[in-house]
């Protein structure tokens, strides 16, 4: 005589059975992050450079200045919200024709020491027999003085999103300049793929600008780094002198440099690039996740992995970043004062958590759906309790999820455009009802055991998406040895001016 488990088996295997249940349903709405705007003010680089420049060598610079002038226009132009038509591979040029002329000022052409050393050793030729080594090695160190750093010459004025009053803020640093440029371009591409509903026929391109920003957010980061080394490490070397003639007073290097971690403005020196840069490959992720979703050949065991590969960058790295960013920035009596909770502290922590949530009940429903269409086909008792525990719990998160959602929607829609994911999310839950109604009711009806007590092991997470590096656009061919020697190193400053550049302003409402 055979038990009733064993005549299941037999007959299943007489009587092959199968049921397929659909993927989940990816909420594609992405996070707006264009409130407030990364803004800047006008710099006229002829007016700013002149006054560093040799006498009579003032036409050498003109054509550089008029370029530098015209290629940051060019950026804020296209920078302009309502530009909408701009391609993303036509903002990429414009960045990159400025930033080539701004990197420009970090070093000199190649061939200024070869210059430098010629012109040095035909004025020692000359003035050989009326000059003594004192006099050679003097010229020596004036000669050497011409290779300095254009680094800290122009000042820009930008918004800085962080910042307890919404203030401008200067930086004369032409590092941070670019690492502004780079936040800036990153909050443009972010805000306008947040405006766009990811289908199959721009998910390619969507995917490929998200890897994109998380790389130029990347170098944005690594220039700030640099530049937060340098600190104050040259004042206080000048200050470190104890000679009575060149010591000087601490208080004017303190007035000039106010504070080594005040060189750039606060949404830089925080972890705002880092979270939009983690931000940016978590919804790079979701677009490759939406296509996996959408083709009938890939496997629920990827499909899980890459669900949890999501639940991990919102719940560690993302998150991670939104708490360092919140408990590094400084204290506002309410939301108005301070720009950066609007980006940081509000809709931004509710969609990470809204996120999170709702990846952990995907990666569950995957898991449940697995044991559940092979306890179907098995006729398993055992799978199908493993199974309802799987979908039941994947159910209760979904849940929360949607609570959280829709608190991301109540703090956001005050503040910017965004697509409401109440619909979609719905949906999503329609699809996790079924599969655990249908569990549910072959426990009822046929196996009574009820859903496992233990969950599975949570899917291993499977990354397939990496951030795009920046290429190095390299230096314009415009910063030749002329120009370079043009500057009068006697003028030009070994530091820059770092500072609030504006009164408060006057910040959007929030509710």
């Amino acid at each position: 005589l055979l038990d009733e488990k064993e005549k299941r088996r037999l007959h299943t295997l007489m009587n092959p059975r199968s049921e397929k249940f659909d993927k989940p349903k990816i909420v594609t709405g992405f996070l707006p992050v264009d409130s407030p705007i990364k803004e800047t003010l006008v710099v006229d680089f002829e007016q700013q450079l002149l006054p560093y420049v040799k006498k009579g060598k003032e036409d050498d610079i003109k054509d550089l200045c008029a370029a530098l002038t015209s290629a940051r226009n060019m950026v804020i132009w296209a920078l302009d919200r309502d530009r909408t038509t701009l391609s993303t591979d036509e903002l990429f040029q414009k960045v990159n024709d400025y930033i080539r002329l701004l990197r420009g000022f970090l070093t000199p052409p190649r061939d200024v020491h070869k210059d430098s050393s010629t012109l040095q050793n035909q004025e020692m030729a000359d003035d050989e027999k009326e000059e003594d080594k004192t006099d050679q090695q003097e010229k020596q160190e004036n000669v050497k003085k011409t290779v300095k750093t254009l680094r800290f010459v122009v000042s820009y004025i930008w918004r800085d999103l962080l910042d307890v009053k919404g203030r401008d803020w200067e930086m004369g640093d032409c590092a941070l300049e670019e690492a502004s440029i780079l936040l800036a371009v990153a909050q443009k591409l972010l805000s306008k793929i947040a405006r766009e509903a990811l289908s199959d026929s721009n998910s390619v391109d969507i995917h490929s600008t998200l890897r994109k920003v998380a790389g130029i957010l990347a170098e944005a980061r690594k220039l700030v780094s640099e530049a937060e080394v340098q600190s104050d490490a040259g004042a206080v070397a000048e200050n470190e002198d104890t000679s009575s003639n060149t010591k000087k007073d601490c208080s004017d290097i303190q007035k000039k440099h106010i504070d080594s971690a005040h060189r750039a403005s606060t949404d830089l020196r925080l972890a705002l690039p880092e979270a939009w840069a983690q931000l940016a490959l978590a919804e790079a992720q979701t677009a490759t996740l939406n296509k996996a979703c959408n083709a009938t050949h890939i496997e629920w065991s990827l499909v899980a992995a890459l669900c949890s590969d999501q639940v991990q960058r919102y719940g560690n790295n993302v998150k991670g970043h939104v708490e360092a960013l919140v408990k590094a920035a400084p204290d506002a009596a309410n939301v108005k004062e301070w720009a950066g909770k609007r980006v940081s502290h509000n809709f931004l922590k509710a969609h990470v958590e809204f996120k999170r949530l709702y990846f952990t009940a995907l990666a569950r429903y995957c898991s449940g759906v697995t044991l559940l269409e092979r306890a179907i086909s098995e006729t398993d008792e055992n799978l199908n309790s493993k199974a309802l525990a799987e979908l039941g719990t994947a159910l209760a998160i979904h849940k929360d999820a949607q609570s959280q959602a829709a608190n991301f929607v109540t703090t956001a829609k005050p503040i910017t455009f965004i697509h409401d994911p109440a619909q979609p999310l719905q949906d999503s839950l329609d699809l996790l009802k079924r599969a655990y109604n249908r569990a549910n009711q072959l426990d009822t009806s046929i196996f009574h055991r009820g859903p496992c007590p233990e969950l599975q092991p949570f899917p291993q997470p499977k990354s397939l998406i990496t951030a795009t590096p920046f290429p190095d656009p390299g230096i314009s061919n415009l910063w030749t040895p002329e120009v370079w020697n043009a500057f009068d190193p006697q003028k030009v400053p070994e530091d820059g001016v770092f500072r609030i550049a504006s009164a408060s302003r006057d910040c959007c409402a929030i509710s």
